[in-house]
């Protein structure tokens, strides 16, 4: 194996790692989202500003935290994508995916503000960095500790051990999970998942 063959190694497994944190829920959009058939589900879902913003932040923070910079990072958010769906392999929905991006962070919308602002605070929940004290006011993350301490988790974790299938939820994991982990999954329910799951009309 050649040095540029162990580079693109990692960088598969790394974009992998990254994707696997969103993979689940995509797969359920993916089978049970509404949009138009016309387009393929990497296609509509970067016509969200919130998705996108997201889950590049996500991109970015993981990418960067690996010592991946400059265009490798560009070519590890695509390999993400392509994960997610096939045809960011052709050269012209890839452009559509990097031009929509780049349109979108020069403009930096509210709603494209918010989603790296929560991005930013997921990774570095599940991360556990000392980032996260300075999260102890914000209202979401606030509302992700409530759940915790309250039993809800614990009795939504044994719901899904009964009901969820084991590819999708793993069991032995989240019997063992550190709370910064438990905390950075709630924050991954109530704002990347309810915006996902609103935009393809899953109830």
């Amino acid at each position: 194996m050649g040095i540029f063959d162990f580079f693109k190694n990692k960088k598969k497994e790394l974009a992998t790692s990254l994707y696997g944190v969103f993979k689940p829920k995509i797969e359920v959009v993916k089978k049970f989202g509404k949009w138009e058939k016309n387009k393929s589900v990497g296609q509509k879902f970067i016509e969200n500003e919130y998705l996108i913003g997201f889950l590049n932040m996500y991109i970015n923070l993981g990418a960067q935290a690996n010592g991946v910079k400059g265009a490798e990072q560009g070519r590890l958010a695509a390999k993400v994508y392509e994960l997610m769906d096939p045809t960011f392999k052709e050269f012209n929905k890839l452009k559509a995916l990097m031009d929509r991006y780049h349109e979108l962070s020069s403009k930096g919308s509210k709603e494209f503000k918010l989603a790296t602002d929560e991005a930013f605070m997921f990774y570095h929940t599940v991360t556990n960095h000392p980032a996260i004290n300075e999260f102890s006011k914000n209202k979401v993350f606030k509302e992700a500790q409530k759940y915790i301490n309250s039993g809800k988790a614990q009795q939504d974790h044994e719901f899904a051990t009964k009901m969820m299938p084991k590819d999708l939820y793993d069991e032995k994991f989240m019997e063992s999970v550190p709370e910064n982990v438990l905390i950075a999954y709630r924050l991954f329910e109530i704002t990347f998942e309810k915006k996902l799951n609103k935009f393809f009309k899953i109830k």
